[in-house]
């Protein structure tokens, strides 16, 4: 008989003083064991990545004493119904362009009705046939509900038992282990892999953190997924203000749960992003094999940037118009997609006409430099874009910049002299998030008969009523800001800018603007795609809620940490973290 490494470490008779004993070994010892155990059964330098997404939020009926979805904590989180199939899909596939090869869509449920099993199957379906590994967690299921999924290709089905048996009821009263146990034998029975783990740190002994694995480890099939969980303290639920624990014994967790299941995957769950990169390295080397990430960096404020509309509309755009659009918008560029956006976007904004520019970068310098030369004054805000300041630069005009947000030292400054005045400001500030005090500047530049312009990058998209920009947010019209720039790369999720505005300022860029005039058009299929994601930042202000939401969670949670943040409610969260060793 061959002698072959599951033969030889693969077990279910696991006792619990042989799970005891693995603890108490040597630190160095055990993560030795451990590593080499892996290296029999895994790639050492393979780590799976997987994306989690919640497809329903909060008012589930369970008091799970770690959980700020559980009604009956007061942990802030605002209710949110099941999600749209669309949705979860175009979350999946940005999580795929990220490099995600699993999926995990999590429901607050004690336990879901047969309708919305049958959502959620579409979405497994869905994600599947992006050739995603796909996972749910959607509480207790019945047999029916179990083989409706299994029937809908669903590859994982998680439900972690937690903590040991005996712990259990310290932690959660409205179902009982046996209710957790019965789920997963339902599970297994209907052929769906396990994805079972549970949560250290809740105030738990080494003998409930062992008698826990000692659970997974003697099941008749190990699970196939084993997610260990660090507890994220959030307050407003019982478990907040519990003394942390030790990271090296989080690290003989993994350990421990690697050597009884080999060939497992151990995955790194909740509590990584508090983890030093050194922690994380030393859970690795320990065993865990698969971590959930996040993507918290982008400017695709709305997740529209790969939509499949918007492909789809490149995709035709590029059949009819070719790939580039071969010159200039005066000679041979502009095309009627183009022409076509640039009315959308003027009726969109509430403006007579808009004119498309390459990048955001190219329109500032082209608007601020056609509409003053070296007789008149550009006064800008401190933290204005550097393009805005490159763009006053190179106007040859008499530059000024006042204190950010400063109208008293602007209102100053523009008593000073009696020229022609270009005031200029972000609306949404791209470092510090914070609005521009647009009705003050709008007032004082007609008081002044100065001439507003406002750079609306990080707002459009994003604030007003429909989502039309910081103007609308003020309820601001073209009077008042008689100059309205903006770009298409952030919550439009496609390419490029514009600058919408009265008929006699768009034909004066159009004869002046040398960037408008000696750039290459942007691509006509690019035009098509930001027509496409137009229509749903129209017609889909769910995204712009759901942002929001996400917005006031992540400053909860960062105050909750401890971190200082700035006086921001829109997607840029600045946090001060302090001297340049913080930092690093």
């Amino acid at each position: 008989m061959s002698v072959t490494p599951e033969s030889l470490y693969l077990r279910h008779d696991w006792q619990l003083d042989e799970v005891n004993q693995l603890f108490a070994l040597p630190f160095n010892d055990l993560l030795f064991r451990a590593h080499s155990l892996h290296r029999q059964f895994f790639d050492a330098n393979e780590i799976q990545v997987s994306s989690l997404l919640s497809i329903k939020t909060g008012s589930c009926s369970e008091d799970c004493g770690y959980c700020p979805q559980s009604a009956r904590h007061d942990s802030d989180l605002k209710p949110e119904a099941l999600m749209p199939i669309e949705q979860v899909l175009e979350a999946a596939e940005a999580a795929k362009q990220q490099g995600a090869s699993r999926f995990c869509m999590g429901a607050a449920w004690r336990s879901p009705k047969d309708r919305d099993i049958e959502r959620v199957v579409e979405m497994v379906k869905g994600v599947k046939a992006l050739g995603m590994e796909t996972c749910v967690t959607l509480g207790m299921l019945n047999e029916k509900q179990t083989q409706a999924l299994k029937d809908g290709g669903l590859d994982y089905y998680n439900h972690n038992l937690d903590t040991s048996e005996e712990y259990y009821s310290e932690v959660i009263t409205t179902r009982t282990y046996q209710d957790r146990l019965d789920t997963l034998e339902r599970v297994r029975d209907a052929g769906i892999n396990v994805c079972c783990g549970g949560i250290v740190g809740m105030g738990e002994t080494e003998t409930d953190r062992a008698k826990l694995l000692l659970q997974l480890a003697t099941m008749p099939k190990h699970p196939e997924s084993v997610p260990i969980n660090m507890l994220v303290q959030v307050e407003g639920t019982p478990l907040h203000g519990i003394n942390a624990l030790d990271p090296l014994v989080f690290v003989r967790t993994i350990a421990v749960a690697r050597i009884l299941m080999p060939k497992s995957r151990v995955r790194l769950s909740a509590g990584r992003k508090d983890m030093s990169d050194e922690l994380q390295a030393l859970c690795f080397f320990a065993g865990a094999n698969s971590i959930f990430y996040g993507n918290f960096c982008s400017n695709d404020y709305l997740g529209l940037a790969n939509h499949p509309q918007l492909a789809q509309a490149f995709k035709r755009g590029v059949d009819q118009y070719g790939v580039g659009s071969g010159a200039s918008h005066l000679i041979s560029g502009h095309t009627q997609a183009h022409h076509a956006l640039e009315e959308e976007l003027a009726e969109f904004t509430g403006r007579e006409r808009a004119l498309l520019f390459s990048t955001g970068y190219m329109a500032n310098l082209g608007i601020v430099s056609a509409l003053i030369d070296r007789r008149g004054r550009v006064l800008e805000d401190r933290l204005n874009h550097a393009s805005l300041l490159d763009g006053g630069l190179l106007s040859r005009a008499e530059f000024q910049r006042y204190q950010h947000n400063d109208i008293e030292d602007l209102q100053q400054r523009l008593h000073q002299s009696a020229q022609k005045t270009l005031i200029v400001t972000d609306g949404v500030f791209s470092m510090d998030g914070d609005l521009a005090h647009l009705p003050r500047l709008a007032q004082l530049a007609q008081q002044q008969q100065a001439v507003l312009m406002v750079d609306d990058a990080h707002g459009f998209g994003v604030l007003g009523a429909t989502g039309a920009g910081v103007a609308e947010h003020f309820a601001l019209d073209q009077q008042q800001v008689p100059i309205f720039m903006a770009t298409l790369g952030k919550a439009c999720g496609s390419f490029g800018a514009f600058v919408a505005g009265n008929q006699d300022l768009i034909e004066f860029l159009i004869q002046k603007s040398r960037s408008y005039i000696y750039t290459t058009a942007m691509p006509a299929a690019v035009a098509e795609a930001t027509r496409a994601s137009l229509k749903l930042l129209k017609t889909e202000a769910w995204r712009r809620e759901r942002l929001h939401q996400l917005i006031r969670y992540f400053r909860k949670s960062a105050e909750q940490q401890g971190l200082k943040l700035m006086d921001s409610m829109t997607a840029i969260q600045p946090i001060l973290v302090g001297d340049s060793h913080a930092v690093l």
